[in-house]
Parts: structure tokens; C-alpha cells; sequence
């Protein structure tokens, strides 16, 4: 869902991209977007942290179960 923010910019800066046809609420969207799978990933990797060095000393340890299966 969309909506209207306001955002705070340099005016020179955003009157040069309208000038040369960018659109800045795309540019905008995207923006934001990159940051909040940034935070998300960043979040995860935190809540995650314990599990994952479980998994890796298991790992370590006894080797994963496709270790006994390849055949390449």
C-alpha cells in the first residue's frame, strides 16, 4: 500500500533529477525499500546468531548428512 510522506531534500538536488527526468518518488521507494530488507537481514542474522553457531559447531563436528550422499 502507498501513501504520502513528507520528506525533507536538498531542492537543488531534487529539482536537477526532475529536470533530467527521474522520478523521484520511485527513486524514493526504492530506496526505502533497500534499507528495510537491509534492517530486516541485520535483524535475523542477530535473532538467528545462537542457532546458527549450532548448527555450524553440529556441522563441524559431525559433518553434514549430504556429506555421505554425494557422488561427485
Amino acid at each position: 500500500m502507498k501513501g504520502k510522506v513528507s520528506v525533507n531534500v536538498e531542492i537543488s538536488n531534487h529539482k536537477f533529477l526532475l529536470n533530467h527526468g527521474v522520478n523521484v518518488s520511485a527513486l524514493t521507494d526504492t530506496f526505502f525499500a533497500e534499507e528495510v530488507k537491509k534492517i530486516k537481514r541485520e535483524q535475523f542474522i542477530e535473532e538467528n546468531r545462537a542457532g546458527m553457531a549450532e548448527i555450524a559447531a553440529h556441522t563441524e563436528k559431525y559433518g553434514s548428512f549430504s556429506d555421505k550422499h554425494r557422488s561427485w
